[in-house]
């Protein structure tokens, strides 16, 4: 039958517990385990730049096919915090209210989390637009399809697509 492939995320003594990556389809009680070697990869390229892409790296959008680039590991080694370059100098993500009172550092990583329906996209959309950076990678983790072609169609200009990749 089909493979599907799974992540290993617990276990209970002789059980191991399995995160399917894609949908479920024709699983059974007694279905064949078979370990993969290596880590989970992409290749990412700046082909990237402007597109939709699933957490696989997969695009989702109408555009060609993702080819070449470096491959890199979806479950990197954990950079040696005392090694990092500090978050020193301030990033104009163009939001005055941010930039004024909860100043985001160039290299720094943020989150945006809230209930819906209280403007959640329009920011990121705004923050998108207006951020000085060469790359802006938008993580859109557990928004549904049709929420993601929103984001777009309404809150990024084609400019401010271009320097982004949209996950």
């Amino acid at each position: 039958g089909d493979m599907i492939e799974a992540q290993v995320v617990g276990f209970d003594h002789t059980v191991a517990y399995l995160m399917p990556i894609r949908r479920l389809g024709g699983l059974f009680a007694g279905a064949k385990v078979i370990p993969l070697d290596g880590d989970s990869t992409v290749q990412l390229s700046s082909q990237w730049m402007g597109r939709v892409v699933n957490g696989l790296g997969e695009p989702l959008d109408d555009g060609m096919p993702l080819k070449g680039g470096d491959r890199v590991s979806l479950e990197p080694k954990p950079i040696n915090p005392l090694k990092r370059r500090p978050v020193d100098t301030p990033l104009n993500v163009g939001v005055r209210a941010i930039n004024g009172l909860l100043t985001v550092g160039k290299g720094q990583r943020i989150g945006l989390m809230a209930g819906s329906g209280v403007g959640k996209s329009v920011l990121m959309g705004m923050i998108t637009k207006n951020t000085e950076a060469d790359v802006i990678v938008v993580g859109l983790i557990g928004e549904r399809g049709r929420e993601v072609r929103e984001f777009i169609e309404r809150n990024l200009t084609p400019e401010a697509r271009e320097k982004a990749i949209i996950i």
